[in-house]
């Protein structure tokens, strides 16, 4: 990412453009209101073109469809009324040139039927059902004529009169007669629809020219004040894109001295868009990754899941737990520590802070990974690690002829130190030596703690009946505060290393001594929880402060009423009971009201 991709240069160039585009549209703006009034005084000119169109062709509607197939609807009836009569001549008289006249007719009917339906179909389906219903009519009363006619030429003539009396063909063409008149009624219907749209047309072609008319005013004086602005917007635009140009300028160099920056950092930088594209490689992260990016062609984080990343116990870190996927899913972390092997062999262990920049949405928009080289501040500590181990090692011969020597000493009869100062002196030097073994021994136990090289011998343990063995055999460390067991529960056997747990168990119990006030009691508790055995060990006392508590296990730390009162001590302490039991696979914790108590816990698992 250079400076031209910085968030606040892209804004103001948005600005500038912004800026530009609007004094554009504003000119656009007078020279489309100009278009606007010549478009409207065109569609003065052409509504009524259009109008006088639309109401000709719905008037040529009229003339084409509604007035032809009401013409044709009269012929039909005319031949129907000639069929009707020539039939009751012919009937009446037997004469058969009222036979020939009415077989006319009914040819003429057929071909004007014909016609009728050609345009009733362009009218409507309305037109054709009823014109369907018309025409049912005539062929029924055809079918009742033809058989009165049969009758009377086979010489039946009162009898085809007598049908003619009866009104069986009277009925019928009643019935067609009546079918006629709905479709007459429906022409004229629509003829007088169509003549009201010719009407309304020609109405709102002169709404529509009057709404032109007051358009094509509102556009000229439109047009007018936008002109009158032109020359003040253009000065005032051109003022605002010199402060836009400067301030882009500003926010550029911003942005270089930025890059700049986060390029000779000392610590690898490492920034990824939501997309999981880097943006963003600093020198030193190129040197440590070592991967062939060039500057500004950066890969995709994929790339750098690949690569060997392991907690500093060796065990792989999955893709999920890694810092820049961390950082994408939106985490803040710092102080996460691994070891990375490069494709060159060399190690390095990196210490890693991650966060995620969000949009106002809070959407995650970049990930940045920053990380620092510690690996020679490692080294440092092996080396420390290392030295105090061979130190602490070669202590323990001296210490062992000393202590040896001292407990000779001791023995002797009282003839060989018969002084009270001699004895006083013999009895310093047993305690002073086991207080430095007790040392040496804490200086090699959190060694081994730090190397991970702490070894356990686990076997089955009955707790409450070793807690209360323990107590028993470190009532010198208790002295003056009784100690009390007591179990709640079932207790199941734990999976431990006695000799460790001892240790555990003194080194808190002989801390509850020293922060307890005088003759208080001490309380041990032995529970089970889910498949683990909780102990704890409660003391009364002055507590430990938060501050305190935060720190309470690291090495070496001591708490300020234990400098104030000059407790003797490393404070290895509770850091080697940390790191006992975690070794054991278990827990422990802290839990304190200043001036009145604390309580240390911790669990084992079942065996």
């Amino acid at each position: 990412m250079t400076g031209w991709d910085r968030p606040g240069v892209r804004s103001l160039e948005c600005t500038m453009a912004g800026i530009a585009g609007w004094f554009s549209r504003w000119n656009r703006a007078v020279t489309v209101g100009t278009v606007f009034v010549l478009v409207v005084l065109l569609a003065l000119v052409v509504a009524p073109i259009v109008t006088s169109v639309l109401a000709i062709s719905t008037h040529a509607h009229v003339r084409e469809v509604d007035d032809p197939l009401d013409d044709d609807l009269g012929r039909v009836a005319d031949l129907v009324r000639s069929m009707e009569s020539d039939f009751l001549r012919y009937v009446i008289s037997g004469d058969d040139s009222y036979l020939k006249a009415y077989q006319e007719a009914a040819r003429g009917l057929e071909e004007g039927l014909r016609s009728t339906r050609a345009r009733a179909e362009r009218l409507g389906p309305e037109a054709v059902r009823r014109l369907d219903g018309m025409e049912q009519s005539i062929r029924l009363w055809q079918q009742v004529a033809e058989s009165v006619i049969a009758l009377r030429q086979e010489g039946l003539a009162e009898e085809s009169r007598a049908r003619v009396a009866a009104g069986d063909t009277a009925q019928v063409i009643d019935e067609f007669w009546r079918r006629e008149t709905t479709l007459h009624d429906y022409i004229v219907a629509v003829r007088d629809a169509d003549r009201d749209r010719i009407d309304q047309i020609l109405r709102s072609g002169a709404a529509l020219g009057v709404a032109l008319g007051a358009l094509g005013v509102l556009a000229i004086v439109t047009v007018a004040r936008l002109a009158q602005h032109r020359a003040r917007l253009y000065e005032e635009v051109r003022v605002e894109r010199g402060r836009a140009a400067e301030l882009a300028d500003k926010e550029r160099r911003r942005a270089d001295e930025l890059d700049a920056v986060i390029e000779n950092m000392s610590e690898g930088v490492t920034v990824a868009d939501s997309m999981g594209r880097i943006v963003r490689f600093n020198r030193a992260a190129r040197q440590i990754w070592q991967v062939s990016w060039s500057e500004g062609r950066y890969g995709h984080v994929s790339e750098l899941m690949r690569l060997d990343l392991r907690y500093p116990d060796g065990r792989p870190i999955p893709p999920e737990e890694l810092p820049i996927d961390r950082a994408l899913r939106g985490e803040t972390f710092s102080g996460l520590e691994s070891v990375y092997t490069a494709p060159d062999g060399k190690r390095y262990h990196l210490r890693f802070g991650g966060s995620a920049v969000r949009d106002r949405a809070g959407r995650v928009v970049l990930a940045v990974t920053v990380y620092h080289d510690v690996t020679s501040i490692r080294e440092l500590e092996r080396q420390r690690e290392e030295f105090i181990s061979v130190i602490a090692h070669d202590l323990r011969g001296p210490i062992t002829v000393i202590a040896g020597y001292a407990e000779l000493l001791a023995r002797l009869p009282p003839e060989g130190h018969n002084t009270e100062r001699e004895r006083k002196a013999i009895n310093t030097i047993s305690a002073s030596l086991q207080r430095l073994n007790r040392m040496v021994a804490d200086l090699l136990d959190a060694s081994r703690i730090e190397a991970k090289r702490l070894s356990l011998a686990k076997e089955k343990v009955d707790l409450p009946q070793f807690v209360r063995e323990v107590v028993e055999r470190g009532a010198k460390l208790t002295e003056g505060h009784p100690v009390r067991v007591e179990m709640r529960g079932i207790v199941p056997l734990a999976q431990a290393d006695p000799a460790r747990l001892e240790q555990i168990l003194l080194n808190l119990l002989t801390n509850a001594a020293k922060y307890s006030y005088p003759e208080t009691e001490i309380l041990v508790e032995i529970e089970p929880v889910l498949r683990e055995v909780m102990i704890s060990v409660m003391n009364q006392g002055p507590g430990i402060s938060e501050e305190d508590r935060a720190e309470l296990f690291t090495r070496f730390h001591r708490t300020r009423a234990a400098v104030e009162e000059k407790v003797p001590g490393l404070g290895l302490g509770l850091y080697i009971t940390k790191g006992l039991v975690e070794a054991h696979g278990g827990r422990i914790w802290v839990e304190s009201e200043v001036g009145r108590y604390a309580t240390f816990r911790f669990t084992l698992p079942v065996g």
